[in-house]
């Protein structure tokens, strides 16, 4: 996904104070002017244009900015990075900053601005109070929800002094009012930490274990008893929890009171608040541009009422009056009449013309579907250890993105990972839907989520995390799902780019990628659809080399295998063979390609016949002969669906399309290809083991001689402490070419004996019972070649070679040769000599 800033500086303003370079990491503060280096077309920003520094996100590395008309109305506010910011106006005079009350005035701006976005939710009767028991309190039917908001940059535990404050709060106001039902709300930006000490004794922070201790008596009694050992309670909680059994420690205290945590900065607010009165709008015939123009006005509201000595509340009338007044207009009795004429055409077409009806209904939107859809597969394997990642990952952050290549299981896993947490739950299906159509389809579900009166939970399955035009749309799920305490489940082909986890105020660790099933698994998979114990343990290991463990690829090789009831049907040899319905499967996944650039097919076809790669020589091998345009982008827009990280440095083609490039392209293309990759993966020169033998096997197959030779230099070059590894590491090279007895490179007499020495050399140290023989088919294909001298040095070197080593028998008759034919040669090689260096002095 590209960086949403654009590099186009050509508008900038040429005032000298504009022109100063992007401002240092540190030197932006709050309420700081700044002003864009970079235009941001998007957003009809250009460089140059100015606003205000309203908060400061990720440790100083961002920031949030605010925009104005003329009118001095808030126009947008937006997320920057520090470089893409500079200071045009700082404070005149250098002052105490300690004096300097920024941090209060963000603190109390988000407390109106999530006061604001309650007030929206308000139910008819509903009443909100500003600064009453708490920042604000919500009084529905019998129950009154006091919420306390906190923006806070420190970790909180369960010993953290505002959430002491928070039960002691809640128990006098509960102690006060016993005729009503009290609950309480922290919301916080603060982040839960483990308590020091562990003083649980349990692997989970205290406030985890707090908000899912539902039925557990024994964590109750652990929350009981630290709260009383730490001594920071109340004397009235505390003498609560001495005479309380676990049950009503959890039902008076514990259920009652949220830790809404690790809340969104204040644009997700905003934006929150932006979403609600547009979808307002429109049921009213009100333009979303219009609607969003209340925001103002509302806060406006909030703050004036919130400073009132009394009567310091707020009502869904109260919003109706102030919607309606800004967006108001005259109507000529003309244009009235107009609408009576088009509302009454409009039940004409709902009723059906003639008296007719019709049950056909078209929705502008894919469905929302409520609740968790069944799984329709007939075995699921319940991959314990990743569904465990998952949870575990969603219990702490509230958002998990399940991210693997095609028909890797991620919706299999997003539907078990559901099922495992109670809740209602919203399912959203993505696959297939144009990119353009998903900013609306996210709106509505935010704006489904922002009418459910209790907590729901949400599944967006198969999203395209590169897409960056629905970014903040995204944002406003997050903020309704996770406002409430609910959880959130992204499954996506794609990595999302830092971007979008820096303005979701997430880390990377949100992200679990799918691996392919390991043999245990596979063995369970088997074991599901019938196969017995002993052939599902052989077969597990077979079908794991066969198809790398790819859900989709073992799941056609096990269905095959259950008709033909778990007994091979062809001889044994052919036990190596890719069995056809494998093939099948990988013949189908190539029809997928067919939505892909030519160059993004290209490119993995070329990379379809490696085993792993590095980037750095991937990028080397999109740039062979028929070039590959901007290899790199091309490459990180196949991670994720095609390619998959197997490590930090290291990627594997899907198991779907393992060796497609030879199911379509010719052979002669395919052995030239695999020339040009071995030159591609020498050109990077530091090189693993396995990357060298990666060289070589690609060099054989594509005849490329400059290729095999680099490889045996660097063989023959290996450091003498470290040969036993190498010729552990090549051992396979005992055994090429050897039966029958041919050479690397038929016709090239100079690759073969330089070959042969090192393969000799291999065998003796890892294959001795091979040497004899290895050193025979050496011997024969020694013949007499040009130049003369070359040849004779080849006879040395092979009749060298035969003497050195002890480990191989070798007649005693063939001995007397070889050491024979090596003082003949010495003799003509001396001989040799001696001519050359009279012929010199000559």
């Amino acid at each position: 996904m590209k960086n949403k800033f654009s590099d186009n500086t050509s508008n900038i303003d040429s005032s000298p104070e504009r022109n100063q370079a992007p401002t240092e990491k540190g030197k932006i503060k709050l309420l700081d002017v700044v002003a864009l280096t970079q235009d941001v077309p998007e957003h009809n920003l250009k460089r140059g244009e100015v606003g205000t520094v309203v908060e400061i996100l990720a440790n100083g590395e961002a920031f949030e900015v605010e925009f104005s008309e003329d009118d001095g109305q808030m126009s947008k506010c937006l997320s920057f990075l520090a470089s893409q910011l500079k200071v045009i106006h700082q404070a005149p005079i250098k002052a105490d900053a300690k004096r300097q009350a920024t941090d209060s005035i963000e603190g109390y701006r988000y407390q109106i601005l999530h006061s604001v976005n309650a007030w929206l939710d308000l139910a008819d009767n509903d009443i909100l109070y500003l600064e009453i028991a708490e920042d604000f309190d919500i009084e529905s039917d019998e129950t009154f929800t006091t919420t306390q908001v906190k923006h806070t940059q420190d970790p909180i535990t369960l010993r953290s002094q505002q959430v002491i404050d928070a039960l002691n709060n809640y128990w006098k106001l509960r102690t006060n009012n016993p005729d009503r039902r009290v609950k309480f709300r922290l919301l916080t930006t603060s982040k839960i930490v483990k308590e020091q000490g562990n003083p649980l004794r349990m692997d989970k922070p205290g406030l985890e274990v707090w908000n899912r201790c539902s039925g557990d008596e024994a964590a109750i009694q652990k929350i009981s008893e630290f709260l009383k050992i730490d001594g920071k309670i109340s004397e009235e909680v505390n003498d609560f929890l001495k005479v309380s059994s676990p049950q009503e420690i959890y039902e008076q205290l514990i259920e009652p009171i949220t830790w809404d945590t690790d809340c969104k900065p204040s644009s997700f607010v905003e934006q929150s608040i932006r979403e609600k009165l547009a979808y307002h709008g429109d049921r009213h015939g009100i333009s979303p541009s219009k609607a969003k123009d209340i925001v103002e006005p509302l806060i406006t509201e909030t703050w004036k009422i919130a400073g009132q000595p009394e009567n310091r509340e707020l009502t869904r009338l109260r919003f109706l009056e102030i919607f309606e007044k800004k967006t108001k207009r005259l109507t000529s009795e003309q244009y009235l009449q107009h609408l009576e004429m088009l509302a009454a055409m409009k039940g004409a077409v709902g009723t059906g013309f003639a008296g007719g009806s019709s049950d056909i209904t078209i929705e502008s939107y894919p469905h929302i579907q409520t609740g968790i859809p069944r799984i329709y597969l007939d075995v699921v394997v319940p991959r314990t250890e990743l569904l465990t990642r998952i949870q575990n990952k969603l219990q702490s952050e509230g958002i998990v993105i399940i991210q693997g290549g095609v028909d890797k299981g991620k919706t299999t896993l997003a539907n078990l990972s559901a099922n495992a947490i109670e809740g209602k739950w919203f399912w959203l299906k993505l696959t297939s839907i144009d990119s353009s159509q998903v900013p609306v389809i996210l709106k509505k579900l935010a704006n489904t989520i922002s009418h459910e009166s209790a907590q729901v939970n949400v599944v967006i399955d198969d999203l395209n995390l590169q897409q960056q035009e629905y970014e903040e749309d995204l944002g406003v799920v997050a903020y309704r799902v996770l406002e409430h305490g609910a959880k959130l489940l992204i499954t996506s082909q794609y990595n999302p780019p830092n971007t979008l986890l820096r303005s979701l105020s997430l880390s990377s660790s949100v992200v679990v990628p799918v691996s392919n099933f390991t043999i245990p698994e596979i063995e369970q998979f088997a074991a599901g659809m019938g196969c017995p114990t002993e052939p599902a343990k052989t077969w597990s290991e077979w079908i794991r080399v066969h198809t790398n463990g790819h859900p989709r690829l073992v799941h056609a090789r096990l269905t095959q295998l259950r008709q033909e009831d778990w007994k091979y049907q062809g001889k044994i040899e052919n036990l190596l063979q890719t069995p056809q319905e494998v093939v099948k499967e990988r013949e189908e996944a190539r029809q997928l390609l067919m939505g892909l650039s030519e160059n993004q097919r290209k490119f993995l076809y070329r990379l379809s016949l490696l085993t792993e790669f590095r980037k750095d020589y991937s990028l080397n091998i999109g740039e062979i002969p028929e070039p590959i345009s901007d290899p790199g982008d091309v490459f990180s827009q196949l991670v994720g669906p095609w390619i998959d990280q197997a490590s930090e440095n290291y990627y594997t083609i899907s198991p779907l399309l393992k060796n497609a490039a030879k199911d379509v392209w010719s052979k002669s293309k395919i052995s030239a290809l695999q020339a040009e990759i071995a030159n591609a993966i020498l050109k990077t020169k530091n090189l693993t083991l396995t990357e060298a033998w990666t060289v070589f096997t690609h060099s054989i197959a594509g005849q490329n001689k400059e290729g095999i030779i680099a490889f045996i230099y660097s063989l023959m070059n290996a450091p003498q402490d470290d040969w036993k590894n190498v010729c552990q590491e090549f051992s396979l090279l005992a055994h090429i070419k050897i039966d029958p007895p041919e050479e690397l490179i038929p016709g090239d007499p100079i690759v073969n004996q330089m070959f042969r020495p090192l393969q000799y050399r291999i065998a003796v140290e890892v294959e001795p019972k091979n040497a004899p023989k290895i050193l025979e088919i050496w011997d024969k294909e020694t013949k007499s070649y040009e130049p003369h001298e070359s040849y004779l040095l080849s006879r040395l070197m092979l009749a060298t070679q035969a003497l050195m080593y002890y480990q191989v028998l070798i007649q005693a008759k063939q001995m007397v040769a070889y050491l024979k034919e090596i003082i003949d040669i010495t003799n003509n090689l001396d001989e040799a000599q001696k001519i050359h260096d009279n012929s010199e002095e000559e």
